[in-house]
């Protein structure tokens, strides 16, 4: 039986690497805990994927356990992964390097992506609400991103990837973001897709998000006609890296 694994990334406590709101808009880390696990319930007991990883870099003490006893009941596995970050660099270059430190750890370190030739990454405070549509075009195409390309931007909040295509051509990109320079991760994972040689599209549907940004405060959630333009959009290969 193929199995679908998602990677939820985290920072339960940011204030770990920012004292304040310039950098990060929600920094209660009870609030944030709520969410992340919240979020994990919903993948183990409202989703068709069966390995769920979770990934934090705060160090926060997370009762792990008691998930992996909910997936096991629903014929699932969740892993946690406690990573020491470089803090040094996270505060250097911005929490987009923290998030690219996060994903390169758990596509080398984690035993169940090991598992996997197919890996969907998002933030872990969100859901993907459309995930059945987005889990029946999973052979449709390689590496799935949504490009603005008049921004040279890609998002990074959810993204499917062949492993062996994110560690020979998207390892190790975080050296190259600098957020006080203006580059943040999305615009490094834009430029370096668009010099790969691996095979990029588009997602089929549009993902449908549902969540607050970590940045901002604002909601990831959509109105339905927006997503109808986004759909329309996709079929003309708006979205694609070009």
């Amino acid at each position: 039986m193929k199995r679908n694994a998602i990677l939820l990334t985290g920072t339960i406590n940011p204030k770990v690497f920012f004292q304040e709101k310039t950098s990060v808009y929600l920094i209660d880390e009870a609030v944030r805990l709520k969410q992340y696990e919240e979020r994990i319930n919903q993948y183990i007991l409202k989703t068709d994927f069966d390995d769920i990883i979770f990934i934090e870099n705060s160090g926060y003490p997370f009762d792990f356990e008691s998930y992996q006893k909910i997936a096991k009941k629903k014929s699932k596995r969740f892993e946690f992964i406690s990573m020491k970050p470089n803090m040094d660099k996270v505060r250097e270059l911005g929490k987009s390097y923290g998030e690219a430190e996060l994903i390169d750890y758990a596509m080398k370190n984690s035993q169940l992506i090991k598992e996997h030739d197919i890996v969907y990454k998002i933030t872990g405070r969100i859901f993907i609400r459309n995930w059945r549509k987005i889990l029946r075009t999973k052979y449709n195409g390689k590496n799935e991103f949504i490009s603005i390309n008049k921004a040279d931007w890609c998002k990074t909040d959810f993204f499917k990837v062949y492993k062996n295509d994110y560690l020979q051509c998207i390892y190790g990109i975080g050296q190259k973001c600098n957020e006080k320079e203006g580059i943040d991760l999305e615009k490094a994972y834009y430029h370096q897709l668009k010099k790969s040689k691996i095979e990029v599209t588009s997602f089929k549907v549009y993902p449908r998000l549902e969540g607050i940004f970590g940045t901002t405060g604002q909601r990831y959630d959509k109105p339905i006609w927006k997503i109808i333009i986004f759909n329309l959009l996709i079929k003309f290969k708006y979205f694609n890296v070009k």
